[in-house]
């Protein structure tokens, strides 16, 4: 049997589901992204999103990127992050989960980005906007940076790939490692 087109039952639990999004994002939120939370087709979605932005729920911050209200006077959504809405329950798991209000990096993302190099390897941030749903680098390379400022990724600017930061312990070193790890002044006394 045909999957019936979003009724009202479908349209409320996506419009919900869309403010959990950007409520746990703790910033604006690409389309792509809520395409990939939302596991709903980008058409659907997009309907949603400008019905509620009519609602003025929801606003556009940028080109296809959202955000919450729209200068209504509407309370519970206008009042942004401060408040959670009280028409989704939270998860136990979702509290907190962006760093800080300006911060577009989740732990959710931070996590996906993590697994995706941990099963992959080292891979440019193209291939990583790519397998999360992005289309450009440019979209991926923020987040990219931050986790680097954390020490959670390296990147190597020769192969201009991403990996899985992994501090190097001298026991565990080839020559040639050790050689580029230390300066090469600290390698001499060493000799000695």
């Amino acid at each position: 049997m045909a999957e019936a087109p979003a009724g009202p039952d479908r349209g409320g639990h996506l419009e919900q589901k869309i403010l959990q999004v950007l409520r746990d994002a703790g910033s604006p939120v690409k389309t792509s992204w809520l395409v990939t939370e939302c596991q709903v087709p980008k058409k659907e979605l997009n309907q949603v999103l400008y019905r509620m932005k009519k609602e003025l729920k929801i606003s556009l911050a940028a080109p296809a990127t959202w955000c919450f209200g729209g200068g209504g006077s509407e309370g519970e959504v206008s009042a942004g992050l401060a408040q959670p809405s009280q028409a989704v329950s939270p998860q136990p798991d979702a509290a907190a989960i962006a760093e800080n209000p300006g911060s577009q990096l989740s732990k959710r993302r931070e996590e996906e980005i993590y697994r995706f190099l941990e099963d992959n390897g080292s891979q440019r941030a193209l291939i990583i906007a790519q397998a999360l749903g992005m289309r450009t680098a440019k979209d991926i390379n923020p987040d990219l940076y931050k986790m680097k400022d954390k020490h959670l990724l390296d990147f190597d600017k020769k192969s201009k790939a991403w990996t899985i930061y992994r501090p190097v312990e001298a026991g565990n070193m080839t020559e040639e490692e050790a050689g580029l790890a230390l300066p090469q002044t600290l390698c001499v006394a060493l000799d000695k």
